[in-house]
């Protein structure tokens, strides 16, 4: 009885040079489709992730656009401004700081000595042209400039407290304010059914009202 090549005891022949080159194109072959598909999951990830930060696998979630279009919305659209605190005016100068600071913060800025800054005063809202009424709200950006070559940036509103307390109630009330076509004011129904949704903002309202608005921004600069 003759034994099959696979038989325990039966030598291995050696393969042919086809059938050797046949091996080594499919092992080729196999290796480059799991690199192929490795790079295409990968691919596939990126992807996915670039959709999702465009909003396009959420369409209905507030990104960049979707708020800077609603400002748009609420102020109209004023080139070469601002979206909003878009009426301003920019300043420089230098904060000679005595260092007393130093005992409760590590900033750098309230280490003893100059630093520069550049700063901003500004009117709340998109409108680069309204008047300066007492009861617009009024802010204050400063940006400090350490030796270190880093960077220190703040800003504050003259109100005890915001409006809103996220970023997609914010968005709601510019949808609610943007004017009527036909009144060219914002449509009462729309900001009485934004309050609804958002009692915090209606309460907010209330404090803000029972402060006075402050004559200006009090400080001592030392502007150029």
């Amino acid at each position: 009885m003759n034994e099959t090549p696979d038989s325990p005891g039966t030598a291995q022949r050696p393969l042919s040079g086809p059938q050797t080159l046949a091996r080594t194109l499919a092992q080729t072959l196999a290796q480059t489709l799991a690199r192929l598909a490795v790079i295409g999951g990968l691919l596939s990830i990126a992807i996915a992730l670039f959709a999702y930060a465009g909003g396009w696998l959420s369409p209905s979630r507030l990104t960049q656009s979707r708020m800077m279009a609603a400002f748009q919305g609420a102020n109209g659209a004023h080139a070469g401004f601002r979206r909003n605190h878009a009426k301003g005016m920019c300043f420089s100068g230098w904060l000679d700081s005595s260092g007393e600071a130093a005992a409760w913060s590590k900033a750098a800025v309230f280490g003893p000595g100059r630093v520069p800054m550049i700063g901003r005063f500004a009117l709340a809202g998109g409108m680069p042209f309204q008047s300066d009424r007492p009861t617009t709200v009024r802010s204050m950006a400063l940006r400090f400039l350490p030796p270190d070559g880093a960077e220190w940036r703040t800003g504050m509103n003259n109100i005890p407290v915001f409006p809103v307390n996220s970023a997609e109630g914010f968005y709601e009330q510019l949808i609610a304010s943007k004017p009527d076509p036909a009144s060219g004011k914002p449509d009462p129904a729309a900001m009485q059914a934004f309050l609804s949704r958002h009692p915090e903002t209606a309460r907010a309202i209330a404090i803000i009202k029972a402060h006075p608005a402050s004559a200006g921004l009090p400080c001592r600069c030392n502007l150029p």
